[in-house]
This record gives structure tokens, sequence and C-alpha cells, in this order.
């Protein structure tokens, strides 16, 4: 059960992704996405462990596409009680048990609306159930800004010699650096982000050949 579930993630993921990145265009020099992507991905590692991703070429930037929640933390507080979510909601609130202090940790997915507020404070309302409002509107103020879940990340991928590559390419970012020059996204509802990594510039180099023929490297 828990592998089907995890595999059905993975295909909602990887939906979203087309979608989000068919949405902005297409580029005419190379293809987005090509049919070998898959082949190629990137292993995201940090300090915590390991998550994948992969790069992808756009108007002669390169990006690095993974989801949201390994470059983000979700957004939690601890509640006494736990209340019972709405079925439009439960793919982005969850409780767990906390296992050091009594209670629950009440935890939100990507940003908070004010619709998605709204609906949870009217779900609590019962007189039944503990007054969640204070929490529930902590909880949407804190979602407004998500939190890196680490200063730096190191990417490691593969590229194979007919793209030049000599083997394994090793990139450490620096995440809170990235972040503050906008050079990282995320969807607010939808578990995907993007890291811009760089522009490739055409750069002319003249070759040591017959009639000096000059070749067209691309370099970041």
């Amino acid at each position: 059960m828990k592998n089907h579930s995890i595999s059905r993630r993975s295909g909602i993921l990887f939906s979203f992704i087309v979608v989000f990145l068919l949405s902005a265009g297409t580029s005419h020099s190379y293809p987005d996405l090509p049919g070998t992507n898959s082949k190629y991905p990137v292993l995201i590692v940090t300090k915590a462990g390991s998550s994948s991703g992969f790069f992808y070429n756009r108007d002669n930037a390169i990006y690095l596409i993974t989801a949201r929640h390994v470059l983000f933390k979700n957004t939690s507080l601890r509640v006494s009680e736990q209340f019972e979510i709405p079925k439009t909601m439960r793919h982005k609130v969850f409780f767990n048990a906390d296992k050091v202090k009594k209670g629950y940790i009440l935890t939100f997915s990507g940003v908070m609306t004010e619709s998605d507020r709204d609906e949870l404070i009217k779900t609590t309302s019962r007189p039944e159930h503990f007054n969640f409002k204070e929490a529930i509107d902590k909880l949407y103020i804190e979602s407004q800004q998500l939190e890196l879940r680490n200063d730096k990340i190191t990417l490691l991928s593969y590229v194979p010699k007919r793209f030049g590559g000599k083997g394994i390419n090793e990139i450490e970012l620096q995440l809170t650096k990235l972040y503050k020059n906008g050079q990282i996204k995320y969807h607010l509802s939808h578990d995907v982000a993007y890291i811009k990594l760089g522009v490739t510039k055409k750069v002319e180099k003249k070759v040591r050949e017959n009639k000096g023929v000059k070749s067209t490297l691309v370099s970041c």
C-alpha cells in the first residue's frame, strides 16, 4: 500500500510538472522535455538525506525542477486535539501524533489561501470541537512565506558522452543566496518548485584547424 501511494504521488507530481512547464511555452531551439529526459535524473543531496529532480532548458536558461517539499518546509504547529479535515483539503492538511509531547502536529502543505482558512475554521466551529480559530489563523499567516529546508544542497548528475560529458557532474548550490536573488520559485498549491541555475551564452572560439574553422561553444 505504501509503495502504491508513493507511485501515485510521483505520477501526480510529474503531471503537475508537465502542466506547469508547458503552460510557460516552448523553446524553438531545442525540446523542453526530451523523451529521454527520465534517463538523466538529478540526485539532490542534503544533510538530512537525498531526493531527486531533473534539469530543464528553456529560452537559454537552465532550471532544476523538483518537488516543493524538497526545498521548502511545510508549515506546522502543535495543537491539543484533532478535527475532521474536509475531503477537498486532505491532500494538504495533515495531523501527526506528537511523539515528544502529548497532542498533535497540525501541518499545512503549501501556501494557505483565505478560502482554505475559512473552510477550516467553518469545519472546526461546531460545539463539540476545540476552538481552533487561533491556531488556523496562525497557520495561515506563517504559511504565506515558506522557509527553506537547507542553506545549501549538492546536485549530482550524469552527462552522456554525446553531450560532451565525462561522467558525474557535481554542483553545490547556496540556496539562501539564490532565494534572495529570486532564482527559486514554488507553486502555491502544487508540490512543484524550480531553481534557475544560470543562463547559457554562445562563445566564439578559434580552433587551430585547416582554414581556421570556428566552433561554437556553449557555457553558463
